[in-house]
């Protein structure tokens, strides 16, 4: 759970993904551009009404969705955000100048 007003792209949250954990997440800073429908739950606003919605969904979601935002998590993380995806993105970018 992440219940920011203001956040950056939190490592705590990739590292989340890379272990398998199901985000439930404030709309606000990078966490937008991570938390998506298929990767885990996301409150309309900063509210505490809001993320209380948002935690009801993740509480009340039976078992095969949780385990397929799991693996989408995992899939997301290894394919944007592993350290060696990250290392080849900066190879190719060091030396494409």
């Amino acid at each position: 759970m992440l219940t920011s007003t203001f956040e950056g792209l939190p490592i705590s949250l990739l590292e989340a993904l890379s272990a398998g954990a199901v985000p439930v997440c404030t709309p606000v800073g990078g966490i937008i551009n991570i938390v998506a429908k298929n990767i885990g739950f996301l409150s309309t606003d900063i509210s505490i009404e809001a993320f209380s919605n948002a935690l009801r969904s993740y509480l009340n979601a039976d078992e095969a969705t949780i385990n397929n935002l799991k693996q989408n998590g995992k899939d997301l993380y290894n394919k944007e955000f592993s350290m060696k995806t990250c290392a080849a993105k900066y190879d190719a970018l060091y030396h494409s100048a």
